[in-house]
């Protein structure tokens, strides 16, 4: 059985279903996780998260190393979505604003380059009003691609 439910989405379609539903970003089954669900946009996946107090660092504010997981999902399901499978290299991240608690937010994500398996990708998190208050960008390894994931 495969990893991926390959379908890379049209815009407003959720790009991947992974089988396995414990990863801490998107997998749904994860008590404990984000259960981010990244829809395909035109130039690569956008998702809609409220974080509640369980994910805040100081009062009211999302936890910075949460802000980073979020901006590394966007970002390697944006390359999911486009060439396959890729894992994490290199990720910067920036905060511009406070991200709050209990609002919601939407994280987008984008292809920016490819060398070969050396994938470039660039990030946000907007407030409800597109307001960007963090953003990244990263350097993934493709490890598989769509026709390799069966």
């Amino acid at each position: 059985m495969s990893d991926l439910d390959e379908h890379a989405g049209r815009d407003g379609e959720q790009v991947y279903a992974f089988a396995d539903g414990g990863c801490f970003g998107c997998g749904q089954e994860n008590p404990i996780g984000l259960r981010l669900r990244f829809e395909a946009t035109g130039d690569g996946v956008c998702a809609v998260f409220t974080a509640d107090r369980r994910y805040q660092g100081y009062a009211g504010l999302l936890h910075g190393g949460l802000a980073a997981t979020i901006l590394d999902e966007a970002l390697a399901w944006a390359i999911l979505k486009k060439y396959g499978l890729a894992v994490t290299g290199e990720l910067y991240m920036r905060h511009r604003h406070p991200v709050p608690v209990g609002e919601p937010l939407v994280v987008s994500g984008r292809v920016v380059r490819r060398r070969q398996k050396l994938v470039e990708a660039e990030a946000r998190i907007a407030d409800g009003n597109g307001k960007t208050l963090a953003e990244g960008r990263g350097k993934f390894m493709l490890v598989k691609q769509p026709g390799d994931m069966v």
